[in-house]
């Protein structure tokens, strides 16, 4: 099949999902601020400053670790590198102290996100894969669900399908047992990304479209965004400018509301590979500066 040419979006972050008995889902009760807050980031900033400013005065390592990996989350929203990996190596100083196993995995599969921010693959592919040992130890089989999931996209994006579908398939049953609806449609969202790679893309609509179902279904507007940004890409490969131009459109408007930096860098780079297809490379240049403005 033919190669596409992509704008799209893995989303590597998960955002403590439901499962059995895993760090997840005591970071989500932990956690003062709940799913779909109306807070803006820099409101979400400091009530984990607060948090973790608390956790120190009370000695309490998990706290100063969940608070730390709250602000990560953060940060990564308002695209600010330099506070995430000061968070991160606060969080791992203590999970490698501590030795909790959880604790460990989750700082690994952060680290992962760090090195595929940098386009870093093999590094990402091997923070996963540490990762997903600590899962295992700690019994965590969302967390084990997600690693697996996550090695698949990045196997897909090395060009390797045979072990990208293979990671996949391994990933499925266990996101199906222990996953949620959040998370299975982060799962969805990745797959479709693997079949545009291999230009499938009826078949990866489908699958982008019940993210976006179960975006809309979770009132979940963040991701919801992330996904109709990998739907309106997918448009610009099957040609379908107009229709692609409309959701970008739309998802910018939401993403500069929002102060959604990272998405709307994204926002950026797909206009500017849309309107190139289009030879109006006036505009693609403009949105080409968008983008670099953020992400310089």
């Amino acid at each position: 099949m033919k190669k596409s040419k992509s704008v799209l979006i893995i989303f590597f972050i998960t955002f403590l999902s439901f499962s059995q008995s895993n760090i997840n889902l005591d970071m989500l009760n932990t956690n003062p601020i709940k799913d779909n807050s109306e807070l803006s980031v820099d409101e979400k900033i400091k009530v984990h400053k607060n948090l973790l400013d608390r956790a120190i005065s009370e000695n309490n390592l998990k706290l100063q670790v969940y608070s730390n990996l709250y602000l990560f989350v953060d940060y990564y929203v308002k695209n600010d590198f330099v506070n995430m990996n000061k968070c991160l190596l606060e969080a791992e100083t203590i999970a490698k102290k501590v030795g909790k196993p959880a604790w460990n995995g989750v700082v690994h599969k952060r680290k992962a996100i760090i090195y595929k921010l940098k386009q870093d693959k093999l590094g990402a592919l091997k923070e996963f894969k540490v990762a997903l040992g600590f899962y295992e130890k700690a019994n965590d089989g969302l967390g084990m669900g997600e690693c697996l999931e996550q090695i698949s996209t990045i196997y897909s994006e090395m060009g390797d399908a045979e072990k990208a579908h293979y990671y996949y398939n391994k990933a499925m049953p266990i996101l199906k047992k222990y996953g949620d609806s959040q998370q299975m449609a982060l799962t969805y969202n990745n797959y479709s990304n693997l079949l545009v790679s291999e230009g499938n893309y009826k078949e990866a609509e489908k699958y982008i479209d019940s993210a976006i179902g179960l975006a809309k279904k979770n009132d979940d507007l963040y991701k919801s965004m992330l996904y109709q940004n990998n739907k309106a890409s997918l448009l610009t490969n099957t040609k379908e400018f107009q229709k692609a131009l409309t959701i970008y459109n739309e998802c910018e408007q939401i993403n500069i509301e929002k102060e959604w930096s990272n998405l709307l860098k994204v926002n950026y780079i797909g206009k500017s590979v849309l309107y190139e297809e289009l030879n109006n490379y006036k505009l693609a240049n403009e949105y080409l500066k968008k983008y670099h403005a953020i992400n310089d």
